[in-house]
């Protein structure tokens, strides 16, 4: 009965009754009890459960954690399985290191049979104390192979590469919008355009859209220093600067009779403040109408309630001051907005699953940025995927399991793709 009491109370390490396993000696005999030192937060190159990892001998880290002082592993064994099955009955198919009598907690290359494209992978580490006492074993972990040759890359590279829509069009696309003929506002007080008081001024301009089909609706906006822009109501944008002009697309805002622009522009410090602009508002029969930031436009030192609305009374605000000519100093020649940020494309594949789903994986990448959706659901919790890198030389990309995503019979998969920092404005030298 002494030999089966022992084998009970090692137990703990997850082995079978009958089998001693991760506590059996160099001898064969067994421990007299579990050591209470635990094996926690187990990592396959440096992650948790990484799926899609390309390293053909992965490395192995854990952490050790006990109340005794001075508590150390003075022994390990990985078992690592093709399948949780095995791993449950302590059967390391793919490697069983043994007992490695070694401190070494990280950094565990493994050296188990060769690994293959999409293998799933699982593992668990025990560990023996100062005491020569096993842990039990720490809880199983999986990671899964990645694509590991360029054959196993069935997909091909797929964009949308229509004309950008005439309302998101910017500058060379439709009418050019230049503030040459403008002049800089402020409130009327003191010399702004040389020094104004630190704080916010708010502009308001009421005017009327023709009841016809706008074709196209366009802000061009400068400020010294802040501002943030109000279309009947709506907060619209927040900017600062003059250098170069922001450019506002306004079509979908714009209605059949009044319409109001209201701006509230702050000065942040004791110096120069003004505010330049001109709204285009283009017709489908060819006419257009400009509206100018000029002295029709109403302004006030004090916020007041709904100012930025149509029905607002600004009968007691004052008429804003001209201050300076567009390319006059202290802000001097105006040059436009050049950069051009269309609107991501939206592809979306449907594809039937005809049987019971057993497990489904998804990789993905993109030239620029992708958002990925299956079913209506998120893909994932990452972003700005799928990351930036030398594009000449290498692209990344994820992997994803998504088997509780998918279901028997209909489904689809939807990914929002925009230019990101391969072919948009943070890069050097690349064109969209």
């Amino acid at each position: 009965m002494g030999n089966w009491k022992q084998i009970v109370l090692t137990a703990g390490c997850g082995l079978l009754l009958l089998h001693p396993g991760c506590s059996m000696l160099e001898t064969g005999t067994v421990t007299a009890a579990e050591s209470e030192m635990k094996v926690t937060y187990p990592r396959c190159e440096y992650l948790e459960n990484p799926l899609g990892i390309e390293v053909r001998r992965p490395r192995f880290s854990w952490l050790l954690e006990s109340k005794v002082r001075g508590q150390k592993q003075t022994a390990y064994r990985i078992l690592v399985a093709s399948c949780e099955a095995n791993l449950k009955n302590d059967k390391g198919d793919l490697w069983d290191t043994g007992k490695i009598v070694s401190d070494q907690t990280s950094q565990v290359v493994y050296s188990g049979k060769s690994l293959k494209s999409r293998m799933r992978c699982c593992w668990k580490v025990c560990s023996w104390d100062k005491d020569g006492k096993a842990t039990a074993w720490s809880e199983p972990s999986l990671w899964t192979m990645g694509l590991l040759q360029p054959s196993d890359w069935q997909a091909k590279w797929i964009g949308y590469d229509a004309p950008t829509p005439k309302s998101h069009q910017l500058q060379g696309q439709t009418k050019t919008i230049r503030l040459d003929d403008c002049s800089w506002v402020w409130f009327p007080q003191g010399n702004p355009r040389k020094q104004a008081p630190a704080g916010t001024r708010y502009f308001r301009r009421v005017f009327q859209v023709a009841d016809k089909q706008v074709k196209h609706a366009q802000l061009v906006l400068a400020v010294d220093n802040e501002l943030v822009l109000y279309v009947n109501g709506q907060r619209i944008r927040q900017a600062a600067g003059w250098k170069p002009p922001k450019i506002i697309h306004l079509i979908e805002r714009m209605q059949a009779g009044q319409n109001v622009v209201a701006i509230a522009a702050k000065n942040t410090g004791k110096d120069p403040a003004g505010l330049i602009g001109k709204m285009v508002i283009e017709y489908e029969d060819g006419s257009e109408q400009v509206i100018k930031v000029d002295p029709s436009w109403k302004t006030s030192q004090r916020e007041a309630s709904g100012w930025n609305t149509v029905k607002f009374d600004d009968s007691d605000w004052r008429a804003a001051k001209v201050i300076a000519k567009a390319g006059d100093q202290p802000w001097g020649k105006l040059d436009a907005d050049k950069l051009h940020v269309p609107p991501p494309p939206y592809l979306r594949k449907e594809f039937t699953a005809a049987k019971p789903i057993r497990r489904a994986m998804v990789y993905a990448s993109a030239l620029g940025i992708y958002d990925l959706h299956l079913n209506g659901q998120r893909v994932g919790n990452d972003y700005f995927t799928p990351g930036w890198t030398e594009y000449k030389k290498r692209v990344y990309y994820q992997a994803y399991d998504v088997t509780n995503l998918v279901q028997k019979g209909n489904n689809a998969l939807g990914a929002v793709l925009a230019d990101g920092w391969y072919s948009g404005h943070i890069g050097w030298g690349r064109k969209r």
